[in-house]
């Protein structure tokens, strides 16, 4: 019998295993789908993680009979289209059919990862505008007053 010894090997997240925390995702696909029962309708995006070079899928619910299944779905919408950016009078009135243009577009966001039935689930709890520039952004090592700085923090 051979033993390994594994004390010091560097672990592996799971595929698709995203680690809850807040990150700069981009848009890199996205298209109206169907649901299954045919009663409604969703927008299927995939982001990209850009400090893991990952992506994720997640769904925007814009039509529904469940009327609160919809006002959920365009709220969430809503905050990512806010958090890129775009002004209240694209918001009234938002073109699906230039959904392309907000491919590569850039903002935070706070992500929670699950196993579910299916594999690793990973949803959005909240978009946030990108930093402006020279200003700090949450969660980071210089945010967070651990910069390397060459001293000893204590």
């Amino acid at each position: 019998m051979t033993l390994l010894n594994l004390s010091d090997a560097a672990g592996v997240r799971a595929q698709g295993a995203i680690p809850d925390g807040e990150y700069t995702i981009a848009l890199e696909s996205a298209e109206v789908k169907d649901t299954t029962a045919g009663t409604g309708q969703y927008i299927r995006v995939k982001f990209k993680v850009l400090e893991l070079q990952d992506s994720f899928l997640t769904n925007f619910n814009i039509k529904n009979p469940n009327p609160e299944t919809v006002k959920i779905g365009m709220g969430q919408l809503k905050s990512w289209l806010v958090a890129l950016g775009l002004s209240e009078s694209v918001l009234t009135a938002f073109d699906l059919t230039k959904f392309w243009e907000l491919n590569g577009k850039q903002c935070r966001a706070r992500l929670k990862t699950k196993e579910g039935e299916y594999g690793f689930e990973t949803r959005v709890t909240s978009y946030k505008k990108l930093p402006l520039p020279g200003e700090q952004v949450a969660g980071t090592a210089a945010a967070q007053g651990t910069a390397d700085t060459g001293q000893i923090p204590f």
